[in-house]
Order: C-alpha cells, then sequence, then structure tokens
C-alpha cells in the first residue's frame, strides 16, 4: 500500500484479516475503514468492518448492499455487526472511496450493531446473580 496515503473514513481496501476468535474469516478480503476520521490521524491501528461478496440476509439492519463500485470485482456488501482493528501493514491495496451517502448507510448499520451488543451485554447481566440487581428485584416485589 502507498505509505503517504491518508487512511479515511470509508476507504475500502483489500486488507489481510489476521486470525481471530470467534466467527471472522482470516485471510485477504475487502474492508470498509469505519474509524473516525481524527482518530485515523492519530493512532496506528483502524476499525474496520468487513465486506462480503455472498449477499444472503441483505435485509438485515447491520447490512449494507453496496452498488457494483470500480476497485471491487463483484457487488459486495458491508458486514457492519463483523469489526476487526488493523494495522497499516495489514492494508494490501487501496481500492475506492464511499460516496458521503453511501457510508451514512454504513455508518447507521454500525451503530445499530453496536446497540445490539449492548443490549445483548446488559440482558446477559441481568441474569448474572449480580447483588445490585438482586436487590433491585426486590425491591420491586415489595411495592
Amino acid at each position: 500500500m502507498d505509505e503517504n496515503r491518508q487512511v479515511q473514513q470509508g476507504d475500502i481496501y483489500f486488507a489481510r484479516i489476521p486470525q481471530q476468535r470467534g466467527s471472522i474469516q482470516a485471510g485477504d478480503r475487502p474492508v470498509v475503514v469505519i474509524s473516525a476520521n481524527w482518530l485515523n490521524r492519530a493512532s496506528p491501528v483502524f476499525r474496520v468492518a468487513l465486506l462480503t461478496s455472498q449477499l444472503k440476509a441483505a435485509g438485515m439492519p447491520t447490512h449494507v448492499v453496496l452498488p457494483m463500485l470500480k476497485g471491487l470485482p463483484k457487488q459486495s456488501m458491508v458486514l457492519a455487526e463483523q469489526t476487526a482493528e488493523l494495522v497499516r501493514e495489514d492494508f494490501l491495496s487501496y481500492r475506492c472511496t464511499l460516496s458521503e451517502e453511501l457510508y451514512k448507510d454504513v455508518d447507521r448499520a454500525v451503530r445499530h450493531s453496536i446497540r445490539m451488543k449492548r443490549r445483548r451485554h446488559r440482558n446477559r447481566r441481568k441474569g448474572c446473580g449480580h447483588r445490585s440487581h438482586k436487590s433491585s428485584k426486590k425491591k420491586k416485589r415489595k411495592r
């Protein structure tokens, strides 16, 4: 990748995804940068959302189907629920940049994904028997 190129939010790159836990597929694949530009200038780490050419479950609120874009070999879909942190060396080649309008859809999907993760985390905590949750249940029963 061109070392002089400033990585920006909405840029699409082919990147090498390192082996991670969970269901994120490792290997070389397209990604879209979702970290804020001020952070991209200040940090060596970039947050990206993965793309796929498998257009399954396109109606999910965390998926954004992209039109055919110059720089991508196939029509692709952003998987906003599948994110990774990459360093500059993981970026193999710049492909294109999403329009502001398209990136707004991606941002909306990422925000939805974050809200869903927070809800799942909150629901998990409720069932863990944490002291504060037990006392709040007792208060409700006394009323």
